[in-house]
């Protein structure tokens, strides 16, 4: 495991879904942060914290973001993506996760029936444009039969106390990879 420090955000209003105090903690509360692999997991899993990319000020914008070394795939399995569903045992054999992704982790709607995850990559370098941003994960989720609608440089990722997860310990994409989406 790296001890790679990855900047992105975290919203501590949130508990899994359920926000501790009200609707603007969608937007408000972010705080920029550096993180390990280590601390990421124990955002997410141990107190199901929302986990972002970094933005100037805590206020979730895509016109206020200002970087991030993580980028995250959300695989909701729904009806929608029907023909693209993919297990979570089938997204960790997947070679482009497993060779490449920091961490997996199930979302708190997550069943045996119907699979709900995300996963997480670290990057070569900051990313500081919110088009590459979209670029990237859009790739990302094409190639992951992940969420086409959660692209943007604005997502926030929730997290999911107690949650299956695990750290595959990648230490950042593959800058090939990253070339090509």
């Amino acid at each position: 495991m790296t001890d790679r420090k990855y900047k992105c955000s975290v919203n501590s209003n949130w508990l899994n879904k359920d926000f501790k105090n009200d609707q603007r903690d969608y937007k408000y509360g972010f705080k920029n942060y550096e993180l390990t692999a280590t601390e990421l997991v124990e955002v997410i899993h141990s107190y199901g914290y929302v986990i972002s990319y970094q933005f100037d000020g805590e206020i979730r914008q895509e016109k206020n973001f200002l970087c991030t070394d993580i980028v995250c795939v959300d695989v909701d399995n729904s009806e929608e993506y029907s023909s693209r569903n993919r297990s979570y045992e089938d997204a960790l054999q997947d070679p482009l996760v497993a060779n490449n992704a920091l961490l997996i982790y199930t979302t708190t709607n997550h069943t045996s029936e119907q699979h709900r995850y995300r996963i997480v990559f670290g990057l070569p370098k900051s990313i500081i444009d919110a088009s590459d941003i979209r670029a990237l994960t859009t790739g990302l989720a094409i190639r992951l039969a992940g969420d086409l609608r959660a692209v943007d440089a604005a997502r926030m990722f929730f997290g999911s106390k107690d949650c299956q997860g695990s750290i595959l310990g990648n230490e950042y994409l593959d800058e090939a990879i990253v070339s090509d989406l």
